[in-house]
């Protein structure tokens, strides 16, 4: 008797032990999960600035003669894969690799197995390229 009200005292502890720390990684998690976020705001920020300052400056320098091709291609103009080659000269795989990396603009969910790019994600990006080319 005494055997096994000593193994049920053992696994007490052991189940006592596992929850404390659980609530332990727990609290790890989720203090990782607000930095997450804190961090995606403040990258939603940013690119939220940057694409108004890109779409001020396209209107700036459009032309009235543009403004047939400015409806066809606005901010909101969806790129394929296909396009994307000629706009920035990266094949797909080192695009798809700099996305899982963060360093590209994600795809828009178009469809079941479609995706495309926001032109203005796209042009926003070019510009950071530019300005540290320069």
């Amino acid at each position: 008797m005494d055997l096994q009200a000593n193994d049920l005292a053992l696994e007490i502890e052991r189940t006592e032990l596992l929850r404390r720390h659980t609530q332990e990684r727990l609290k790890q998690l989720n203090e990782l999960i607000e930095m997450l976020r804190d961090h995606a705001g403040r990258i939603n920020r940013t690119r939220d600035v940057e694409r108004a300052r890109m779409q001020k400056l396209a209107v700036a320098e459009s032309s009235p003669q543009d403004a047939s091709n400015r409806s066809m291609m606005s901010a909101n103009h969806i790129l394929r894969r296909n396009d994307l080659r000629p706009a920035t000269g990266l094949s797909p795989s080192t695009i798809y690799k700099m996305i899982a990396l963060g360093e590209f603009p994600p795809p828009v969910k178009l469809g079941l197995k479609a995706v495309g790019w926001l032109k203005s994600d796209v042009d926003v990006w070019l510009a950071g390229r530019r300005a540290l080319a320069s």
